[in-house]
């Protein structure tokens, strides 16, 4: 991002700032796009007049007739609270960051226009029921009512300072199908086959088939699925096929693509900077009125998500004042801005929350080109011509637009034509190269997944709610459930291949048809569960479903389950669960994982007294990764090196595992056998080590990097010291300018948590100890009465800096607290509030 910045000629932007800043003006010139909050606004596109209650914690309440009426107000809320985060993000989906920024945003441009994602997006629009096509369309009326009378710089701080470099910017008219290409970026941040089957492939051609199988242990017979096996509506058993058939030439070629990849990765760095590819996961876990003190259900869910400022999330109630047959809405929750509605929270009868579920909906395969014409490629014997589209990118700074030209086969669209890492791969030094890869995903074609989200919204029982999410074919989403009347479920929706071959984790052949994708597995045979015997559902990102009790391959790649595990017990260990205790599972901060390791430390000899002191200290251990704690310092900076020890001398460095849920299993197996082939350290010759032998090394690297670091007294390893978080801007955040990164960023703040602890606050031992990834979001919904509920996102309302709602929640949100839902439109109105009022013109 720093890279972007001064393409644009930051250094004026310095200079200026720098005078505003020491004349006192940089308040105003940050104020000027500050949202009006109270008193009346008349605006065109109304039918009656729209209450706005933003209370003490900057969340709108809105209250309308009409549910035209009701979304344009939302609209028009998101388009005063984040419109540059709107404006920038719609730009990211469509590709056309390079108008603004220039040569140094095209990579980026180039690799998100072989998605198309606004030519989807424009028949997922076509594809609407009425119902949501009027509320798409009422939704940008608002957003383009706010935006038609101002100037950028009154729209966003953002947009004044690029003014000040001479970025020329007219605002574009908000349109129904900007509302709706966000969600399809939501999409794409969960698609990762394209980066981890090459990965696996070359992890495969440096280990082998033995070796590699224990990178990838198969999960847990004790860990738990997230429906049991005898709740399950079909029978069957999933057979594992066997590895891709790709001969030695293919691997040759595969292997040779990732070292030209070595350090640069597929994922452009502006999207990296923006979280899209940054390990992730989720809990939700819902509790029957059986099992909690009030008689009726209680659901908790918190997505963890890449560390953004402003949050992804806005929050915010819309209630029809009379709910009617011709105005239905009544809902509460979190929303995306830009996009209609709400995606997680409750409405009067309904409460649903959303983990990422790690189906596999993609694949990579390999296409034989034709040596005369590299626009031919192999179908069972024939050369076939592929289809090309032609994309234009206006590039700042240039008189004429980038031309790129998209290819496709029949099994999906050509990644290796500047989609990897943003140059043609598909042509060598010596011309035409013999293969290209394609990128297979369901996301690929038209998707209804919007609709479903919309009918969610209003849906009023278990039935509404399962007719729904049929709609939601893109998106790999677990689904919970909760209502008033005392019922809970779980429903795994999307489109996900059957596979004629292969298990999705490797590359496959294109030219014939053994692997292609013969169909999906039918909606009314995905996993689902309602009112479940054992009174509660939890999703950690864990498997929905014993491999041995399924029909159908769902994905060899998920969460381990630790934290499944974890939400799992605490729930059966409490006879009556609270509001409270939903509250402390939400915020748990145990690591099952490093008490499994701790007891093979046991016996070991240490010559120093002090690191024996050390060892003893992490044995007596709780596993709690508390911010004060000195073990669970101990703990991370054995960790690391303990990995280090382990993989660093049989792996190329692009390819070490970076300590997350796998790696902690892998390690779990490997210690059970003392002198596995893993534990040898391959740099000191005819010298063979064990397992002992490498945790006693690893051990007192660590000690030494905890003196080096903290000192000798123990008391004083805090491991927040370590673990902390840095709130930074996504666009302006990085400039490696100071005085702008102060403006927008926030932090560092030491921080709880840890990788496969249900706080969830990852981080890679290969880049430690920043976090990655947070909770980006709490909520905590009682259905017995809904304003008991409790929510919380990790920074604050406001996209504006200097506002005070732009970072308000942040201490809230790290020290494990909530704010109240305010369901009730007298509770919003308790404290201090605002009203705006929207009138007719």
């Amino acid at each position: 991002m720093r890279k972007l910045l001064v393409g644009c000629g930051v250094v004026i932007v310095v200079l200026v700032c720098l005078g505003l800043v020491g004349g006192g003006l940089g308040f105003w010139f940050a104020r000027q796009s500050f949202p009006k909050v109270s008193g009346r606004v008349e605006l065109d596109g109304l039918m009656e007049p729209v209450e706005i209650v933003r209370d003490e914690f900057g969340v709108a309440h809105i209250y309308a007739n009409t549910p035209e009426d009701l979304f344009f107000a939302e609209g028009y809320v998101h388009a005063q609270e984040r419109f540059w985060q709107m404006e920038f993000e719609r730009r990211v989906a469509t590709g056309r960051l390079s108008e603004i920024f220039g040569e140094a945003t095209l990579s980026t441009d180039k690799f998100l226009r072989h998605f198309n994602f606004h030519g989807l997006t424009e028949q997922s629009y076509a594809m609407l029921d009425d119902e949501t096509r009027r509320i798409v369309d009422a939704y940008a009326a608002g957003v383009n009512a706010y935006i038609e009378d101002r100037t950028p710089a009154q729209l966003g701080l953002e947009f004044a300072l690029l003014d000040l470099q001479g970025v020329e910017l007219d605002i574009e008219k908000w349109s129904s199908v900007d509302s709706m290409i966000w969600a399809e970026m939501m999409i794409y941040d969960q698609s990762d086959k394209l980066e981890t089957e090459l990965r696996n492939i070359d992890q495969l051609a440096q280990v082998g088939e033995e070796h590699y199988a224990e990178l990838h242990p198969a999960y847990r017979a004790e860990r738990p699925t997230i429906i049991p096996s005898e709740e399950l509506g079909v029978s069957g058993e999933t057979v594992r096929p066997a590895l891709a058939g790709l001969g030695k030439e293919e691997l040759a070629y595969l292997v040779n693509l990732n070292r030209r990849l070595a350090g640069v990765g597929i994922v452009p760095s502006i999207l990296a900077e923006l979280g899209f590819g940054a390990s992730g996961g989720s809990n939700s876990f819902v509790v029957s009125g059986e099992k909690t003190d009030t008689g009726t259900p209680l659901l908790a869910n918190d997505p963890h998500m890449a560390v953004n400022m402003p949050a992804l999330w806005y929050e915010v109630g819309m209630h029809c004042k009379e709910k009617s047959a011709d105005c239905i809405y009544d809902f509460r929750g979190f929303s995306l801005p830009g996009v209609p509605g709400i995606l997680i929270g409750h409405n009067d009868r309904i409460a649903w929350g959303l983990t990422n579920s790690y189906f596999d909906s993609e694949d990579v395969f390999m296409e034989r080109i034709n040596p005369q014409n590299p626009d031919q490629y192999e179908v069972n014997g024939k050369w076939v011509d592929m289809d090309i589209r032609r994309e234009e990118i206006k590039v700042q700074g240039r008189d004429d637009p980038e031309v790129i030209f998209v290819r496709s086969t029949r099994n999906g669209v050509v990644a290796t034509d500047n989609m990897v890492a943003g140059k043609p791969y598909s042509y060598g030094e010596d011309g035409v190269e013999p293969y290209v890869l394609s990128y297979a995903w369901t996301a690929l074609e038209p998707i209804r997944s919007y609709q479903a989200v919309a009918m969610v919204n209003r849906a009023q029982n278990w039935d509404d709610f399962v007719n729904a999410l049929q709609y939601f074919d893109a998106g790999k989403q677990n689904w919970l459930y909760a209502d008033m009347d005392g019922n809970i479920g779980y429903v795994l929706p999307g489109k996900v291949p059957i596979r004629a071959g292969g298990d999705g984790t490797l590359p496959v052949p294109g030219w014939n048809d053994d692997y292609r994708w013969t169909g999906f597995i039918p909606y009314d045979e995905m996993p689902w569960v309602f009112n479940p015997a054992q009174g509660f559902i939890a999703t950690g990102n864990n498997p929905q479903i014993r491999y041995e009790d399924y029909p159908y391959l769902l994905s060899m790649d998920h969460d381990r389950g630790q934290r499944a595990q974890r939400i799992s017990e605490l729930i059966q260990a409490d006879e009556e669960v609270t509001i409270q205790d939903m509250t402390a599972i939400q915020t748990d901060n145990q690591s099952l994982a490093a008490l499994e390791v701790i007891p093979y430390l046991k016996g070991l000899p240490f010559d120093d007294p002090r690191v024996a002191a050390a060892r003893t200290r992490l044995v007596d251990w709780d596993g709690q990764m508390v911010i004060d704690s000195p073990e669970a310092t101990i703990y991370a900076l054995f960790w690391t090196h303990l990995a280090g020890e382990i993989f660093h001398d049989k792996l190329s460095e692009e390819l070490w595992p970076g300590g997350d849920t796998v790696t902690e299993d892998t390690v779990f197996f490997l210690l059970q056998n003392p002198n596995n082939w893993w534990w040898d350290d391959r740099t000191t010759g005819e010298i063979t080590e064990t397992r002992d032998e490498t945790l006693k090394r690893a051990f007192e690297q660590a000690y030494q990097d905890g003196m080096d670091r903290f000192g000798a007294d123990l008391d004083n390893w805090r491991w927040g010291d370590l673990h902390t978080i840095y709130f930074q801007n996504a666009t302006l955040g990085k400039s490696g300018i100071s005085l702008i990164e102060n403006i927008f960023n926030r932090g560092p703040y030491p921080t709880n948590g840890s990788e496969s602890v249900v706080n969830k606050t990852c981080w890679s031992v290969n880049e430690p100890y920043e976090v990655l990834c947070i909770p980006a979001l709490r909520q905590v919904i009682d259905l017995g009465d809904l304003s008991n509920s409790l929510m919380i996102h990790s920074v604050g309302q406001s996209g504006h800096p200097y506002h005070p709602h732009y970072d308000d929640f942040i201490e809230l949100w790290r020290t494990f607290q909530y704010h109240p839902s305010n369901w009730l439109r007298t509770d919003a109105e308790a404290g201090k509030y605002d009203l705006l009022t929207l009138e007719p013109k």
